[in-house]
């Protein structure tokens, strides 16, 4: 049998020893625990970062509906004004077609032929000119609220 016995120094030391591991895992604990705080800090921002960002896609999602709802009317409705704009000028044609001008003396054509192309360059700026004007007073909340339908059927 082994027998080992220990003096006091050795004791000391080995006691010294131990206290500075207790202080240690002391020091190791604490510090986990602070990590802890900081990761459930961290995690909480990351869930409240990824409620902002979903709340921006949605955000974004819905302009970009909107917007891609607001140019189909807008091509939509300059199709309907070409088409308009064409059945009108084909009415013009067949309008002059009726007038059998082609039968007309080569002095009336002369005459009336110059004055044509003027009159219809007028009729189109007026035209044009109309258009821009009702979307700008359409555009005039005021004016609007003036010529709604509550105001105009209360007075």
């Amino acid at each position: 049998m082994i027998s080992h016995t220990l003096d006091r120094g050795q004791v000391e030391q080995v006691l010294g020893q131990v206290e500075a591991v207790t202080r240690a895992v002391r020091g190791i604990e604490a510090k986990a625990g602070k990590a802890h705080t900081y990761f459930t800090v961290i995690q909480g921002q990351r869930e409240e970062l990824a409620r902002q960002a979903e709340t921006a896609t949605s955000i974004i999602d819905r302009i970009s509906d909107m917007l891609n709802r607001r140019s189909d009317n807008a091509l939509n409705f300059l199709v309907d004004s070409l088409d308009t704009v064409a059945n009108l000028v084909e009415h013009l044609e067949m309008t002059i077609y009726d007038l059998h001008l082609q039968a007309a003396p080569r002095q009336i054509q002369r005459e009336f032929g110059p004055l044509v192309v003027p009159v219809a360059v007028v009729v189109l700026v007026v035209t044009v000119s109309n258009c821009i004007f009702g979307f700008l007073l359409a555009g005039d909340e005021a004016l609007a609220e003036l010529f709604s339908w509550n105001i105009l059927f209360q007075r």
